[in-house]
């Protein structure tokens, strides 16, 4: 689910965890110009890393419970 509002970023983690989203993606104007990707995880508190788009797609094939 997109979150496309004018909250700030800390508002809308804040919601997300409130919602218990197991997964944030934060692509903002500094990732799009490196082609990466901010992956924040449920339960990690504000642990989070960056990742490259092709790397981003490995890791997500890796850890879905769906065959490609």
């Amino acid at each position: 689910e997109l979150d496309g509002s004018d909250e700030k970023i800390g508002a809308k983690v804040r919601l997300a965890e409130l919602q218990k989203i197991p997964l944030m993606l934060t692509v903002g104007g500094i990732e799009a110009e490196k082609r990466t990707v901010n992956i924040r995880e449920r339960g990690q508190g504000r642990k989070s890393r960056e990742l490259g788009l092709d790397e981003f797609v490995g890791w997500v094939v890796e850890r879905s419970e769906f065959s490609f």
